[in-house]
């Protein structure tokens, strides 16, 4: 697993809860991926029993991966607002090379993915 990975995973642990697989996409959208979760943790809630004892209701991811040469994300317990936060992040990486984070778009060829120029001379 990548560094940049584990610590997403470890940071966010409750985002991460339910994920299964883990974040499966290339490092050009590790910042994309970071937002998010920063977005969707300012946006999280939770609710209270009636012996006030926490229980999470928060947001977590239940999938991060590509398909179809962009990102996408599934998600458990999103409000509205979170929702838009993914629409977001997903429509941002059909612009940034999955490999590297440059500008990218998306080429077909094989599979279908999102890259650079650099990168989609090396396929």
């Amino acid at each position: 697993m990548n560094d940049w990975k584990k610590e997403l995973e470890t940071e966010y642990t409750d985002l991460f809860r339910y994920c299964r697989g883990g974040i499966s996409v290339g490092d050009g959208w590790r910042h994309i991926i970071k937002g998010l979760c920063v977005m969707m943790t300012e946006d999280s809630h939770v609710v209270r029993s009636s012996a006030d004892e926490e229980i999470s209701d928060t947001v977590s991811f239940t999938q991060i991966k590509e398909k179809f040469g962009t990102l996408r994300i599934y998600t458990l317990n999103a409000s509205e607002a979170q929702h838009s936060f993914v629409s977001f992040a997903e429509e941002m990486s059909r612009h940034v090379c999955e490999e590297c984070g440059k500008p990218g778009k998306i080429r077909s060829g094989g599979w279908i993915r999102t890259l650079c120029d650099e990168h989609a001379s090396q396929k």
